[in-house]
């Protein structure tokens, strides 16, 4: 259902949160990426596509979450991440402020994942 969901976010705009809210209780899909050469939001890369996360805290500092369910193999980590992967996002890279200079703190973050209803499908 998650990769289902993917694939009608820009047909059914009313269905999901895009971008993100990242309130803690709130369930998300890692739905976009940034792409720094271009300047553009592109659909996620299909190893984050389905990792489904629930927001557990959110400071000025950072952005707390737990993978709940689907598939989490990040470019920077040789194998996929288990379910109950924690993870702490901290908002805009440099690269980001360097385009976007007035974003506010996490608009990168939010930027990457949509809101769902839930992880259940999973």
């Amino acid at each position: 259902m998650i990769r289902a969901l993917l694939f009608t976010l820009a047909a059914t705009p009313a269905m999901a949160d895009h971008p993100a809210r990242l309130l803690p209780g709130d369930f998300v899909i890692m739905s976009h990426d940034w792409n720094h050469e271009t300047d553009t939001w592109d659909l996620a890369d299909p190893k984050v596509a389905t990792s489904c996360w629930e927001v557990t805290a959110r400071t000025e500092a950072e952005i707390a979450m737990v993978l709940r369910a689907g598939a989490y193999h990040p470019w920077w980590s040789d194998a996929p991440k288990d379910i109950g992967f924690s993870d702490a996002w901290i908002g805009n890279s440099d690269a980001y402020l360097e385009a976007h200079p007035d974003a506010p703190p996490f608009e990168l973050t939010e930027g990457l994942f949509t809101t769902i209803p839930d992880c259940e499908a999973k």
